[in-house]
């Protein structure tokens, strides 16, 4: 990204001033619900079998607890969903933990305060990131990117200061990118918005519906609103009216179909990670779209074993219509005394169901969803403790499968939400005055996150590896250590180990500590020499 300097705008233009067709966004997103509709079933099908409730508002019904329920009623088991929740933390304690700084800043060629303003900055934003509601929405996050793939993080300025994330709901959002195999660009969400709501957000550029129903009375009704986002062909990174930005914001009223707002944003405000894309499509599907099969299977067993163990309490009987038993009424139960002919004329039969198959079947196929979710790397502890060594390599294991994941998580989730967060704080005025060397230069985002220092830690053995031979053979030879510039090397392990730069010193702050120990041996050196010419003196004194 190029460091721009901040140039404050002149306002967010409202309805009167507006250049954006109501029309034309209406359309496009009529265009993107069609291209969407084609992969909702196999989304909510992935819901259905790990979190039900998140399955309902594609086509238009409320969300609630009670049709949630009625789903979360034909499940009969819980794998899947507990996979997902694994699925979910290891992704975050593996990208954006909250107790670690998780990424850095550099420049290319920076010079030492450039470095220390880009370390500084880093900090402001990684503290500014967990100290907003952030961790409470990022989990949830994960959650809608395990069941469907994808999901919508927006991230604008709190009114209060620092930062404001709202994760969409993906049912609202419908996403395209304006080049291909790039990360998404275009957002359009359709939402809804009581009258009272509507009012506080819009003001006077409410329709005439929304106000009436405020004038009625009536502020709960709810009303259909567009909030576009999409790059501008001719915007202006430098641009002082809003409406004039690289990335504009438009909100449609859907009632009257008119244009309520237009503004626009430096930065993309919406993250969109997506997890493997479809071919020809925009949109993704999830890890659980891997464990589909296996999780319908097993909820199949189970219903299976459920009937199974019913029959199997109660028990099933035959009985003989011998005129007094009337096997069409009859109630086995407790304390029921039945009428028969003979006692032959009523029998239990065995039941030919095998649950041992019941039982190995489900093993099978939990083991093989809990691995396909990644959730079975560190299992419960039972019997004897694991030792830290299989602990260190079972979570090494896990960051291994986990990097090609992360990469696309890197691109199209930490890239964009530290650039918004950085353009945010910078012109906010939170980061300082940055050096006017900065100015046009690009800069970019160094991971330090726990899987980013995994995949670095085979360089840092390597490293390890190599000095430590050279070393050995500077026995024999000192001259050998001449293949390797220790200085660089120690340097480039601290920063890949996730070493703050604050801890680590400049080149100047090292010249300048090894001139004074020179000069510090030296002096050493002088007085040592002088107190030897003192004890001569003396010597040559007494034997006189």
């Amino acid at each position: 990204m190029v460091f721009l300097p901040y140039q404050p705008l002149l306002g967010v233009i409202r309805l009167g001033d507006i250049k954006a067709s109501a029309a034309s966004i209406s359309q496009r997103l009529s265009s993107m619900e069609s291209l969407r509709s084609e992969h909702v079933e196999v989304w909510r099908k992935c819901m259905q079998y790990s979190f039900p409730l998140l399955q309902h508002g594609f086509f238009g019904e409320i969300v609630t607890a009670e049709n949630g329920l009625a789903e979360l009623s034909r499940l009969n088991d819980s794998t899947t969903t507990e996979a997902v929740r694994t699925w979910a933390s290891h992704m975050i304690s593996g990208m954006t933990p909250s107790n670690a700084i998780w990424f850095g800043l550099h420049m290319s060629g920076q010079d030492d305060e450039e470095k220390r303003f880009l370390s500084q900055s880093a900090r402001v934003i990684w503290e500014n990131i967990h100290n907003s509601n952030f961790d409470s929405l990022a989990f949830e996050a994960m959650i809608y990117a395990a069941t469907a793939g994808w999901f919508v993080l927006y991230i604008d300025e709190d009114k209060d200061g620092g930062y404001h994330f709202e994760l969409w709901p993906i049912s609202e959002c419908f996403i395209s990118s304006s080049r291909p195999g790039q990360p998404i660009d275009t957002v359009y969400r359709k939402f809804k918005l009581r009258a009272d709501q509507a009012m506080t957000e819009y003001g006077d550029a409410c329709s005439e519906k929304i106000k009436e129903a405020i004038a009625n009375n009536k502020p709960h009704e709810q009303f259909s609103f567009i909030h576009a986002v999409y790059p501008r062909e001719d915007g202006d990174p430098n641009a002082r009216f809003a409406k004039n930005l690289p990335i504009a914001s438009v909100h449609i009223d859907c009632t009257n179909k008119s244009v309520l707002r237009e503004s626009g944003y430096h930065e993309m405000p919406c993250c969109v990670p997506r997890y493997t894309l479809i071919p020809g499509s925009p949109y993704p599907v999830g890890p659980v779209y891997d464990a589909l099969p296996d999780a319908a299977t097993l909820n199949k067993i189970k219903e299976m074993e459920f009937a199974n163990l019913d029959l199997a309490i109660g028990g099933m009987w035959i009985a003989e219509d011998d005129g007094v038993i009337n096997p069409r009424s009859i109630k086995i139960g407790p304390r029921r005394v039945i009428v028969a002919n003979s006692v032959d004329s009523m029998k239990e039969l065995r039941s030919s169901a095998d649950f041992n198959i019941a039982f190995m079947s489900e093993d099978r196929i939990q083991a093989q969803i809990r691995k396909i979710m990644l959730a079975d790397i560190l299992p419960p502890v039972e019997g004897q403790p694991r030792t830290a060594t299989e602990i260190n390599e079972r979570i090494a294991w896990l960051r291994q499968m986990l990097g090609p994941i992360y990469g696309r998580m890197e691109s199209e989730y930490l890239q964009i939400m530290i650039e918004r967060c950085f353009g945010l704080a910078l012109r906010a005025g939170a980061l300082g005055m940055p050096p006017e060397s900065m100015g046009g230069r690009s800069w970019h985002v160094k991971y330090q996150s726990p899987l980013a220092r995994a995949q670095k830690v085979s360089e840092v053995a390597a490293i390890d590896q190599y000095v430590g031979g050279l070393m050995s053979v500077a026995q024999q030879d000192p001259s050998v250590m001449d293949n390797v510039d220790l200085d660089k090397t120690a340097r480039y392990r601290g920063e890949a180990l996730g070493v703050p730069a604050e801890l680590i010193p400049t080149e100047k702050d090292i010249e300048k500590r090894r001139v004074q120990r020179q000069q510090m041996q030296q002096e050493q050196k002088q007085d040592q020499m002088a107190e030897e010419l003192q004890l001569e003196a003396g010597k040559k004194a007494m034997e006189r």
